[in-house]
């Protein structure tokens, strides 16, 4: 019996083993490639394999510039640094791992004094650079999670503008990965005014391509004797989507099936059911980082799919989800960028049946008691929002919509529906599924 080549709890390791994501590693490449030695900054959704692209790129024997210098690849991820860490920890780190990439001599002779020196600025950095340009050595550094130093008091923009002018004078280049924008992540004004966050192209890290869903199941099941049937692939691509992480979790789940003997009806069912205990904690984080307007937009692809309202399949267009959410067209390229919402030449759909599910459940989960929904109508600020929905239908939200859905979610419908071009539509879409 061949081990389960499908793993999901840790970041790929194997180069071997890493699948796709071409066009990110060539736009990553190309400006490490040119010239100016550029720097990149990759952002993507929790699990959507930011860690493993990272992991890709160390691996490579990366030849550089015209001169085809060396490079100097390090790694550094800053979930190791506490909330107390500091600038000194942080360059303290760099420099260790530098010294352990170069031979002995005159340079890492210059790297150990400079970690044991008392006082650190960025002049001495320079310094250090300095005599790294002048052997023909180029240093890319690799930051996961660098939102844990973007997020950290202590790195003030003294430590981003130093960082920067590193960047700019010398052969050092940055390869981030955080969950968003790195501008975004900033601790304070401050920060966010730097000129840092300008070094960098963004490249977004989103779903898998259907062809490199195929090469995942291609690839890992070619040393096993299993073969996931072509609606078994489908099947897969309904709950998991083109989602690397998903994918890895339904590939997983799927082949435990085979190995236990299962029959065609009960793999699939012993496969969904594992999914969804397992895909749940994740898929609530991606809904907990959502912003209101992704919600609501969330909230009508996941209505609009229910199993008795659909009369067909496919997506629906844009038209017809502005009807029932007027925001919806600007915040859905931002979902389909995250990888939550699939866009296809028939429309947009939830990349995962089980996430439309959870979803619907989610929305009326823990029902509040008759007292605190009374005691919530009757606050002054709740009731000039209700003011606003359309009079015609204002008693019908209070007492057949938001009785009906978890507390919290509340003041979102209600801002939801005070939108008269589309308060008609988003009521009877909540009502028919609210039931």
């Amino acid at each position: 019996m061949k081990n389960n080549p499908f793993t999901y709890g840790n970041p790929i390791t194997n180069p071997a083993r890493f699948v796709g994501r071409e066009s990110e590693m060539n736009q990553i490449l190309t400006r490490l490639r040119n010239a100016a030695f550029e720097s990149s900054s990759v952002v993507g959704e929790r699990r959507i394999g930011k860690s493993s692209l990272l992991n890709a790129l160390e691996a490579q024997n990366l030849e550089l510039g015209d001169q085809r210098e060396t490079a100097c690849v390090l790694s550094l991820d800053p979930q190791m640094l506490s909330s107390q860490a500091t600038p000194r920890r942080f360059w303290d780190r760099v420099l260790r791992q530098l010294s352990r990439t170069l031979p002995d001599g005159q340079l890492k002779v210059a790297v150990e004094e400079l970690r044991q020196a008392e006082n650190l600025d960025t002049f001495d950095l320079s310094d250090l650079f300095d005599q790294l340009d002048d052997a023909g050595l180029s240093v890319v550094l690799l930051l996961d999670e660098f939102e844990r130093v973007a997020g950290n008091s202590n790195f003030g923009p003294d430590f981003f503008y130093g960082l920067r002018a590193l960047a700019i004078h010398h052969r050092l280049a940055l390869i981030t990965a955080s969950y968003a924008e790195l501008s975004t992540l900033s601790h304070s004004d401050d920060v966010r005014a730097s000129p840092f966050f300008n070094i960098f192209a963004t490249v977004h890290l989103g779903s898998f391509d259907p062809e490199e869903a195929d090469e995942l199941f291609e690839r890992y099941l070619a040393d096993t004797d299993v073969r996931f049937q072509k609606s078994e692939r489908a099947f897969l691509a309904s709950i998991a989507g083109a989602h690397p992480y998903y994918l890895q979790i339904g590939g997983g789940f799927l082949f435990d099936a085979y190995q236990q003997g299962l029959p065609d009806r009960e793999r699939l069912t012993y496969t969904r059911e594992r999914f969804t205990a397992e895909a749940e904690d994740t898929m609530e984080h991606s809904w907990r980082q959502s912003s209101d307007e992704e919600k609501i937009s969330l909230t009508v692809l996941a209505l609009l799919s229910a199993p008795q309202d659909r009369t067909a399949g496919g997506g629906f267009s844009k038209g017809k989800l502005t009807d029932y959410y007027s925001h919806a067209g600007p915040t859905l390229a931002q979902l389909a960028r995250r990888g939550v919402v699939t866009e296809q030449d028939n429309g947009y759909t939830l990349f995962s049946a089980v996430l439309a599910e959870w979803i619907r459940k989610e929305l009326r989960s823990a029902v509040a008691t008759p007292q605190t929904y009374e005691t919530w109508l009757n606050d002054p600020a709740n009731q000039g929002r209700l003011a606003q929905v359309k009079a015609s239908l204002a008693g019908d939200v209070k007492e057949r919509v938001l009785p009906k859905l978890k507390e919290s979610y509340w003041e979102l419908v209600v801002g939801w529906l005070t939108n008269p071009a589309t308060v008609t539509a988003a009521f009877e879409l909540l009502r028919s599924q609210l039931g």
